[in-house]
């Protein structure tokens, strides 16, 4: 992952990427449409992510990614339900992270202008250890969620949130710290 890279469509890396997410599809689908146990789950994903996936790690599906190749997912946390990782620029979560159902990381944007449109701005997303995504939390391209961070359900999160903070909204505003004990 490396930070705010722009991506022409009509670059020699677009048949790549291409390729990995033709080889990642059946895979996904697979993973989503079939009944698997939860070591068949991280079986698959790690195949689809070219990584690990710790046994500590619970995923429930479905669970949807559009390339596969740069997610990174920690020990000890949990994705619940309709998680949809948008990914080219890459997606880290790190130890004991709570995602909850329908949370969307979104690591790529469209460029501004008309004419540049069709290229792609990569930014990677960073969700520390220990946060929680609420339900239906959307997170955009380049925003670090820091460590214990509490992201409110149906927030829409446009910029960093600090370590051990509360953030709510559309767009999110931190409201206040991560209660101690």
């Amino acid at each position: 992952m490396t930070n705010h890279h722009i991506f022409n469509r009509n670059s020699s890396e677009y048949a790549e990427i291409q390729k990995i997410k033709s080889a990642n599809e059946p895979l996904i689908q697979r993973l989503n449409l079939e009944p698997h146990s939860p070591a068949e789950i991280r079986t698959l994903l790690t195949q689809i992510t070219g990584k690990e996936i710790p046994a500590s790690t619970e995923i429930n599906v479905p669970f949807e990614t559009d390339f596969g190749k740069n997610i990174t997912i920690g020990k000890d946390g949990f994705i619940n339900k309709n998680a949809m990782f948008v990914d080219l620029g890459g997606i880290s979560i790190g130890d004991r992270c709570l995602i909850g159902p329908n949370v969307t990381l979104v690591s790529v944007n469209h460029a501004q202008p008309v004419a540049d449109r069709r290229s792609l701005e990569l930014d990677p997303v960073k969700i520390e250890d220990d946060v929680w995504l609420g339900a239906n939390v959307t997170i955009l391209p380049g925003v670090t969620i820091g460590k214990g961070a509490i992201i409110g359900a149906n927030s829409l999160v446009t910029k960093d949130v600090p370590a051990g903070m509360i953030a709510v909204g559309s767009p999110a505003k931190v409201i206040k710290p991560v209660a101690s004990k």
